[in-house]
C-alpha cells in the first residue's frame, strides 16, 4: 500500500485550498471539522488532528480488502484484530504493541474484569 503523508490539522475548506489538484473522495465527519478521510486508489483513510484515526470503524480500507484500526496514531484495536489482511491472516494491536492471539486474549479477559470492578465501586 502506497504510504499517505498527511501531517496537518485542516478544515475541508482549507484542505481543498491547500490541495487544489486533489481528485480522490473527501470523508469528512460532520460532528468534527477536522476530521477528514481520504480516498485514493489504494484505500481510505481517516485522519483527525493530522493522525490515522477513527472511533467507529477502521481508519484504513485497503483497496484490496485489507482493514486496520486506528487510535491517535497507534495500531490499536480493543474488540477484535487491528488488522485484518485481504488474505484473512489477522494481527492484534494494543496501544501500539503487537500481540499473539494468546495474549490479546488474556489481555481482552483482564481488560473486562478491570472494567466490570470500576463499574461494582
Amino acid at each position: 500500500m502506497n504510504e499517505v503523508i498527511y501531517d496537518e490539522r485542516l478544515t475541508l475548506k482549507q484542505f481543498k485550498n491547500t490541495y487544489p489538484n486533489y481528485t480522490g473522495k473527501l470523508i469528512v465527519n460532520p460532528h468534527d471539522e477536522y476530521c477528514i478521510g481520504l480516498h485514493y486508489h489504494v484505500g481510505t483513510f481517516y485522519y483527525k488532528d493530522g493522525e490515522l484515526h477513527r472511533e467507529d470503524g477502521p481508519a484504513v480500507e485497503s483497496a484490496d480488502g485489507g482493514k486496520e484500526w486506528y487510535q491517535k496514531g497507534k495500531r490499536h484495536r480493543e474488540d477484535g484484530p487491528a488488522i485484518e489482511y485481504a488474505d484473512g491472516d489477522k494481527s492484534w494491536w494494543i496501544r501500539r504493541d503487537e500481540l499473539s492471539e494468546e495474549e490479546y486474549k488474556q489481555w481482552q479477559r483482564k481488560h473486562k474484569l478491570e472494567k466490570f470492578l470500576e463499574d461494582e465501586i
